[in-house]
């Protein structure tokens, strides 16, 4: 073999070796990547579903739908799509309804508006239920009244609730009914822009399934049964009433749930029946968003179930049955003062008529 043919052949191999290491190469550098972008995120053994707003601390069954990041700022812009009073620039009067999760529009009709003519009940349940109408009338909006004239009308589509954000085709249902209601009572209404709500809806949906967070939490009896007289008094003695629907409730001075106890057995909490009552487990829940008081209404509920626990001989656990001790109590309110701070930041109040609106 010549001097030039073992050259050549030299330098094939060289190439053949070559392209072998940049081939493994490629394919070690595209595992890694792999590894990193596929990774399994550790998921919260008290968590629902992987932890969105929270680092590795455990908490009490956290449900974040959709969340992947901790809301900030730049997540998240206050909409305020509306077409009240675009006609007359009427700024003295004062929507009833929320330009940051509602698309507002308002008729107008010189010879008056019977709400008769607005009505809802043809559009489907589930969409009818995200709209208000309210009436212009003595310079105060009111539910309207059919057989009054009023000079105009508001009207307010949820663009998000717990079922998600409003669709592009509910959007377009919403703007031909409201158009169709105007010419039929001789009314007259601005477009809406369609695209700028549904992507309005979107936005919020993002947000709002990072702060949708209800935590939920087991007193189980470690072998004989609770009795329905020691639970009914401790919790009358913390303020909690038993209602019709089998929970007792504690409410603040307006109302307002600040969290629930259930029973997780057989038959709902009665009044009547407490006192023949047994059970191996009760369940207390607080719903962040629509509770009141924020951090203060969470200390509340967190004394309440160690009281609780601590009244009836049991342990506090998780869905999965593991003891939540203090420090991990201790870890869902920092986590939570991070949600709250989110929510605040929004001018987004726990337990405001927003929040029951659109976490209802």
């Amino acid at each position: 073999m010549s001097e030039l043919q073992l050259g050549l052949l030299g330098i094939g191999l060289l190439l053949v070796i070559g392209v072998l290491g940049f081939n493994k190469w490629q394919e070690l550098r595209f595992q890694r990547r792999s590894n990193e972008t596929f990774a399994p995120v550790p998921i919260d053994a008290l968590m629902d579903q992987e932890p969105a707003l929270v680092d590795s601390e455990p908490a009490i069954r956290v449900s974040l739908e959709n969340g992947e990041n901790t809301p900030s700022d730049a997540d998240f812009t206050p909409i305020g799509i509306s077409v009240a009073d675009s006609m007359r620039g009427d700024s003295a009067i004062q929507s009833t309804f929320s330009k940051e999760i509602e698309l507002i529009a308002t008729i107008d009709a010189a010879d008056g508006i019977d709400a008769a003519g607005v009505s809802t009940a043809g559009l489907k349940p589930g969409f009818a239920s995200r709209i208000r109408i309210a009436g212009w009338l003595e310079s105060n909006w009111t539910p309207p009244v059919v057989g009054i004239g009023y000079p105009r009308l508001q009207v307010g589509l949820l663009l998000v609730n717990r079922a998600g954000a409003v669709s592009i085709q509910d959007l377009e249902i919403y703007s031909a009914w409201l158009t169709e209601a105007a010419m039929g009572v001789g009314g007259r209404i601005s477009p809406l822009d369609i695209e700028a709500a549904r992507a309005a809806a979107v936005e919020l949906d993002k947000f709002f399934s990072e702060i949708d967070i209800q935590i939920g939490v087991h007193i189980v009896a470690p072998s004989a049964p609770f009795p329905g007289t020691r639970i009914r008094a401790i919790a009358e003695a913390a303020g909690l009433i038993v209602e019709d629907d089998g929970w007792f409730r504690r409410r603040d001075d307006n109302g307002q749930e600040l969290f629930r106890l259930g029973n997780e057995g057989q038959p709902p909490f009665q009044s009547d029946l407490m006192r023949d009552l047994q059970t191996l487990s009760i369940a207390v829940e607080f719903d962040v968003a629509r509770s009141p008081g924020g951090i203060h209404s969470f200390n509340r509920f967190r004394h309440f179930i160690e009281h609780m626990a601590a009244g009836v001989g049991g342990k506090i656990v998780d869905d999965n049955r593991a003891v939540l001790d203090e420090v991990a109590i201790d870890s869902i309110a920092r986590q939570l003062r991070t949600v709250y701070q989110a929510m605040n930041a929004r001018g987004f109040v726990p337990g405001s008529a927003e929040a029951i609106r659109v976490f209802s």
